[in-house]
């Protein structure tokens, strides 16, 4: 158990982390943890967690990912958002923390931003902020013209495929996608 967070669910988001006391600026809140894998392995799960729905895989360094579905702790918990409190420090290669950027109030849902380089059709963000990009990725990314047109046609026919109607990251996207896109 965490002493900053507790996990629970969301609101269309499946499960977040939510502070149970006020986190300052500044603080360490967690390592993220699990299984070291090498890139050609986190290459083979990369498909295996897409089609679940799951984003588990951290970069580290060059060489290994941080694979949260095996051995992982709570941080792989801790939501994305295009307007976050926390962000995700790499420390020397070895290790990542997720630390708070802004005053945290109890209640309040952890968030960092992912900063995919670029858009995947597997997952849209359900972030809601009032800056949202619609879809998981960094900070600064600029979206050519008809992109988010075509990643949400591509998103929708993985939709309409079975074997992928109740994994986590899918499931809430139909609830969210009415209300939200």
């Amino acid at each position: 158990m965490n002493e900053w967070f507790i996990i629970k669910e969301t609101q269309g988001k499946g499960r977040g982390a939510f502070a149970t006391k006020k986190i300052p600026k500044g603080t360490s809140i967690i390592q993220y943890k699990g299984k070291l894998i090498s890139k050609s392995v986190a290459e083979k799960l990369e498909q295996k967690h897409k089609s679940k729905g799951e984003l588990w895989i951290f970069t580290l360094n060059e060489e290994y990912d941080i694979d949260a579905s095996r051995q992982g702790n709570e941080a792989r918990f801790i939501n994305h958002s295009c307007e976050p409190n926390c962000e995700a420090v790499n420390y020397d290669d070895e290790e990542i923390w997720i630390e708070a950027v802004k005053d945290i109030e109890p209640g309040e849902e952890l968030t960092y931003n992912y900063g995919f380089e670029e858009p995947d059709e597997y997952f849209p963000c359900f972030c809601g902020s009032k800056n949202c990009k619609g879809w998981i990725v960094k900070e600064d990314y600029e979206f050519k013209p008809g992109e988010k047109e075509e990643l949400e046609r591509l998103h929708q026919e993985l939709l309409e495929e079975p074997n992928l109607q109740n994994k986590t990251h899918f499931k809430h996207s139909k609830k969210v996608k009415k209300n939200k896109h």
